[in-house]
């Protein structure tokens, strides 16, 4: 007469077992993460760690170190090309966005993710702490429990202000991509525009347009996005014999009120000759310079030329007549794809510094909003 299990982690261990017995973890033979075999048997952290420890006494399974729970004894050649794909088929890989306010961008970007990883016969699944109601995205608000989430890969957008330590947590046990703007302390892979050469874009369009005198209005000083394109900005008036005054640059900490309008006085009146043309670090901010210029009686571009960035919804732009400067978001994605592809396929260890920072080229869409020559 066969036994039956007593406890409940004995159960758990049973059905790991035959998991096992019938080769369902893959070529590498990485079991679940604690927590998602916390979510699948609906049990605590303890329970799941009892059975895996008796997995281990019986030399069915191994820990390895920051990289999770393995098959003892599976197999260490190096698969083929051919081997190595059919092995992400089927896996998943994370989407994540932090930001505080939703964005038609990130259906873009998500578009041209899935284009790629579904020709690798990967899903993606979207974690967002600022979901629309029309996509299907799951909540969230913390990078915390991130490491535990079963996955191949991640993509994270970290548009607010992320936990290091948990960065390199996620890293140490599956490849990461980091995308649009990197993470001041920690390096790994990433893709993001050339925003350094779009500060520039705009900067010499202005100049060629007649422009002496050109204001730099920005509203999240602290992101590098936001960086780039002031550099760009002031390499581009320092090239052009101009000199870069910082009587022409203000750096609001958001668009709330009566801040922003505080620093659009600030470059109207500190200066000893006002500004004719604002670079605008992106289309909001622009969007809100238009309507203030129109407050005070000012003509766009007759009186000022004003710019903006990012071209994220170009119809409306193209009504607004605002110059700015494109950023190709289901290129990004796909570059964003390509490199977790590779990574996901290489079969040795990566280190820090074998990380690959991938830049996409942006492209300048004039309108009448700096049409006027002087």
């Amino acid at each position: 007469m066969i036994s039956r299990p007593s406890h409940r982690y004995e159960e758990i261990a049973n059905q790991l077992r035959e998991e096992i017995e019938r080769g369902s973890f893959g070529l590498d033979g990485r079991l679940p993460s604690e927590r998602r075999l916390m979510l699948t048997f609906d049990v605590q952290r303890n329970t799941v760690r009892q059975a895996l420890g008796l997995l281990e006494r019986e030399g069915k399974i191994t820990t390895v170190s920051k990289s999770g729970w393995f098959v003892a004894n599976a197999p260490r050649t190096i698969p083929t090309r051919t081997a190595v794909v059919e092995s992400l088929t089927g896996r998943n890989v994370l989407l994540v966005t932090f930001r505080h306010r939703t964005l038609p961008t990130f259906d873009t970007l998500a578009f041209g993710l899935y284009e790629v990883l579904s020709e690798a016969g990967v899903s993606v699944l979207r974690y967002d702490s600022a979901p629309t109601k029309t996509t299907e995205s799951q909540i969230i608000d913390t990078l915390e429990y991130l490491p535990e989430i079963e996955a191949a890969g991640v993509v994270i957008w970290p548009q607010s202000l992320v936990d290091v330590k948990v960065l390199a947590k996620l890293e140490s046990s599956r490849p990461l991509v980091i995308i649009d703007r990197r993470v001041f302390g920690f390096e790994c892979d990433s893709v993001r525009f050339d925003d350094f050469m779009g500060g520039r874009l705009v900067t010499e369009h202005l100049i060629a347009q007649g422009h002496r005198h050109i204001a730099f209005l920005a509203d999240e000083p602290f992101v590098e996005t936001v960086q780039n394109r002031w550099r760009g900005y002031r390499i581009a008036l320092e090239r052009a014999g101009l000199g870069a005054d910082d009587r022409y640059t203000a750096l609001t900490m958001g668009s709330h009120e009566p801040n922003f309008s505080s620093g659009i006085k600030q470059l109207l009146h500190g200066p000893p000759t006002p500004p004719t043309a604002f670079v605008c670090s992106n289309d909001g901010v622009a969007s809100k310079l238009l309507l203030y210029l129109r407050s005070i009686g000012k003509e766009v571009p007759k009186d000022i030329a004003v710019t903006g960035y990012g071209n994220e919804a170009s119809s409306y732009l193209d009504l607004m007549g605002l110059t700015s400067v494109d950023q190709s978001f289901i290129d990004l994605g796909r570059a964003a794809g390509k490199l977790l592809i590779e990574r996901m396929e290489q079969t040795t260890p990566r280190t820090p510094h074998d990380s690959k920072d991938i830049v996409i080229p942006v492209t300048l869409v004039p309108r009448e909003s700096t049409a006027t020559n002087r």
